[in-house]
Order: C-alpha cells, then sequence, then structure tokens
C-alpha cells in the first residue's frame, strides 16, 4: 500500500477573510475590556497577552484608519460576536461562509448579517494596505514547513488514533484555515462541517505564559489534536460514551474536562510514538496543562490510560479506571 492509503487528508489555507474576521475578534475584545477601563494584564492569561497584542496593532493605524476600525469593532461588540465563544453560535456559520470566500471577492449578505458584511467590507482596504501581507506571509511559511509533515506522518497517525479512539474518521479532506489569530488557546475545530483553525504564530504557557514554538512536532500533534475533536466529546462516540457510562456507573459526576485531557495525553503520545528514540516533550508538558483542575489527570492517565495505548486492557476498563482514581482525588 502506498503510505497515503487511509491518511487523513489536510487542506490548508491562508484565506484573507478568515484572517480579518479573526483580527476583529480579538481587537474588539481588547478595545471592549480597555473601554471598560480594564488593564489588560497578564493574570488574565494567554487571552491577556493576544489581546493587547491585538490591540496594539490597531493603535498603529493611522488615525483616519481606526475611525473606520472602531466603527467595525463597535459591530463586534453590539451584536455579541466579541463575547461570543468561537465554538457557539453563530461563529461556526460565519467561519463556514467566510472560507468559502475568495480573497478577491467580497461577503455578502444572506448568512452573514449586513452589519458584520458592511464592517468586514470595510475595513477589508485597510488591512490589505497594512498588516494582511504580513500575516499571509507568515501563515504561508508556516503551511510550508507543516504539510509535508503533516502528509508524511498522516497514514501512521490515522492509523494509530483511529485504533486508540475505537472509531473511525469522518471522511476528508478537512479544511485548516490557517490565521495570526484563532482563539484564545492557539486552534480550535467546528465539526459541522469540520473546520479546523489553526494559528501560525506561537502557543503559550498556560501559567507562565512563554511562547511554545508552533512547529515541527508540536505543529504536527496540534494538527491531530484538532482532527481528534471529530471523534472526541463529550458523550459522543467511543471515548466520550465510555467515560459517561463510566461515572454513571460509579455514581459520580464526569471529571471536568477529561475527554479533552484524553485528547491531549493520546495525540501527544501518538507523536511521541510516530518519533521514537527522539525527544519530543507533548503539548500538554509544554504548555503546563496539568496543573489546577487539571492536576491529578496526568498520573491517572499515565497509570490507567497508558497500558491500552500499549496493547493492554479495553477502552472502556481502562477510562473507568480513570473515572475511578479522579473521583476519589477530586
Amino acid at each position: 500500500a502506498s503510505p497515503e492509503e487511509g491518511a487523513l487528508k489536510f487542506e490548508f489555507h491562508s484565506a484573507f477573510w478568515e484572517n480579518l474576521h479573526h483580527r476583529l475578534y480579538f481587537q474588539s475584545q481588547a478595545y471592549e475590556a480597555i473601554e471598560q477601563g480594564q488593564e489588560l494584564k497578564a493574570s488574565r492569561g494567554r487571552w491577556a497577552a493576544l489581546a493587547a497584542e491585538a490591540y496594539a496593532d490597531y493603535q498603529a493605524l493611522t488615525s483616519e484608519q481606526r475611525v473606520v476600525w472602531k466603527q467595525a469593532m463597535r459591530v463586534y461588540i453590539e451584536k455579541r460576536y466579541a463575547e461570543t465563544d468561537l465554538l457557539s453560535d453563530p461563529m461556526p456559520g460565519i467561519d463556514s461562509v467566510l472560507s468559502t470566500i475568495r480573497d478577491n471577492e467580497e461577503p455578502q449578505t444572506g448568512v452573514l448579517r449586513p452589519a458584520l458584511v458592511d464592517a468586514l467590507n470595510a475595513c477589508a482596504p485597510i488591512y490589505r494596505s497594512t498588516r494582511w501581507m504580513e500575516d499571509d506571509r507568515a501563515n504561508r511559511a508556516w503551511i510550508t514547513m507543516v504539510a509535508p509533515l503533516v502528509e508524511r506522518h498522516s497514514a501512521n497517525l490515522t492509523k494509530r488514533l483511529g485504533r486508540w479512539y475505537g472509531c473511525p474518521w469522518p471522511v476528508g479532506p478537512y479544511r485548516v484555515d490557517v490565521t495570526r489569530y484563532a482563539n484564545w488557546a492557539g486552534c480550535y475545530t467546528n465539526t459541522d462541517p469540520i473546520h479546523i483553525i489553526m494559528s501560525s504564530q506561537a502557543f503559550r504557557n498556560s501559567v507562565t505564559l512563554d511562547p511554545i514554538a508552533n512547529r515541527d512536532k508540536t505543529a504536527l500533534e496540534m494538527v491531530f489534536h484538532e482532527a481528534s475533536h471529530t471523534v472526541v466529546a463529550p458523550g459522543y462516540a467511543t471515548v466520550g460514551t465510555a467515560i459517561e457510562n463510566a461515572a454513571a456507573e460509579l455514581k459520580t459526576a464526569e471529571p471536568n474536562g477529561l475527554w479533552h485531557a484524553v485528547i491531549f495525553y493520546t495525540a501527544g503520545q501518538a507523536v511521541a510514538k510516530e518519533f521514537s528514540g527522539q525527544p519530543y516533550e507533548t503539548f500538554a508538558d509544554a504548555a503546563s496543562l496539568y496543573t489546577e483542575d487539571w492536576k491529578p489527570y496526568r498520573q491517572a492517565l499515565r497509570l490507567h490510560w497508558q497500558p491500552y495505548l500499549d496493547g493492554s486492557g479495553t477502552l472502556a476498563g481502562s477510562l473507568r479506571e480513570v473515572v475511578s482514581e479522579l473521583a476519589a482525588v477530586i
């Protein structure tokens, strides 16, 4: 069989309208916070670091450009886009529509509300003449680096993760829009239709806010982490259902975000195994994710989930042990 047979296919894009939308989304959040007299302090976490950067870009515009841009940000605030999580309606629909519009075309009303269309079209000439070329260059450099790596390792990772998750992958190809700004975490996935948004910029440690290079093995892991959201979700498919059933059987609450911790751990181990013998720090460790509520998760996953990944036991039985241990310590 060829190396590509059975491998997930990804289509990477650096799209003008998706980049402009995510830039306005972040800048309107930062602008609203500052308008309310809040400081963008590091204590507000990774969002604050990104918002401060986005707001500095807004301040770099000319006074005339800021008038137009401010009006657009007011639309994002007043229509409540800025306060809406990117995974909640209507944001996935906006992503889906904008991803279909060519760079030299303009958004039209229909699925998109007229105020949003007007805001995007008003800002487009400013963005093209200021930051778009730089954003597009960075996005395309990231794609040039990461796409061949993904293609080279996709067959192995598709098979390995599919076996570990215990269910088939949805049919691809999966669209990946590469943007300067994604969400506060640096990437997210809409599942209907499947649409991955990935920042070309560095990730950040959840505690120190130090940058984590979004390249090489880390980028490969996060592409497959995002793809994993199509088969792992709360109460959904094999992993989500197993966690839900285990909690019900043990008469305990489902551990907060365990399904997501399973994705972080499993995608990280899949890439570590792909490069066996080479040093690799998984994203969850690099980002210090096993802190606060998730502090006991790493030990529980290592003790009970890792043996399953190594070929011992069953998915349901392993996750039942994870849930049982966490119920005793949380």
